[in-house]
């Protein structure tokens, strides 16, 4: 799992780590963030996904102590990447997942 961008009124937002995503609908793994340089690392990623036909669908995620985090997801034909936007307010947030 690997992301960008904005978290408004704060500062610049990177992220990258390891998401394992279970066939029952549920997430985890771990992911080092940066929010405006300062670096929070091995932080528990935990929650549920579900994608629906036609390749789309959403996600509620927490990451260490931040959450829940809403995501809108799209997968790739083959389904061998996961493209993701944040829906919540004061966040500018995009990445992808692949496998």
């Amino acid at each position: 799992m690997q992301g960008s961008g904005l978290d408004l009124g704060v500062g610049p937002l990177v992220f990258a780590g390891q998401v394992n995503l279970h066939g029952n609908g549920t997430l985890d793994g771990t992911d080092t963030i940066s929010d405006n340089g300062s670096i929070l690392s091995r932080q528990k990623v935990s929650g549920a996904y579900k994608i629906a036909k036609g390749c789309f669908g959403v996600a509620v995620i927490t990451v260490g102590t931040q959450g829940p985090i809403h995501l809108y997801l799209f997968t790739s034909p083959g389904e061998q990447k996961v493209f993701f936007i944040q829906t919540d307010a004061n966040t500018l947030l995009s990445g992808t997942l692949h496998q």
